[in-house]
């Protein structure tokens, strides 16, 4: 049973990640927003490897975080300083989930290129279709 939970998770991270190139098509909303569910879901399933991630590598996350609230400490806007700081915070946490879930198993890399390649043929033929249509309405 807990095998299965665990799959489902797994694939509901999958259809997040399979939804990126279409949340750009759509827009910032929506591309925040998928993050921020990969993000979420992503620590929830690899927690474990995040956690081996950060005791490896415990030197360069002291050091990153001395940096940040040094940068918190000396800033003149510090609600600037702490969007920026959120923002990589959101790139790192997401480039991490993917590298693991990327490496979690062999098709998904095979998978994530064929939703990038559909999203393209759904603007091409958008594009084709808007031209079409905007030509039609300059020669009438």
């Amino acid at each position: 049973m807990f095998q299965n939970l665990s799959l489902q998770k797994s694939n509901f991270l999958n259809l997040l990640i399979w939804s990126l190139p279409f949340s750009i098509i759509l827009g910032n909303l929506f591309i925040n927003l998928n993050l921020l569910f990969i993000i979420l879901v992503g620590i929830y399933i690899f927690r474990k490897n995040l956690n081996q991630f950060i005791i490896k590598y415990i030197n360069y996350v002291v050091l990153f975080l001395i940096f940040i609230f040094i940068n918190l400490f000396l800033s003149s806007d510090l609600n600037l300083s702490l969007k920026g700081f959120f923002g990589l915070l959101k790139n790192i946490f997401f480039s991490l989930i993917f590298y693991f879930w990327l490496k979690y198993k062999n098709d998904n890399l095979k998978s994530i290129l064929l939703s990038i390649v559909l999203a393209q043929l759904i603007l091409i033929i958008s594009l084709y279709i808007n031209l079409g249509v905007i030509f039609f309405l300059i020669l009438v």
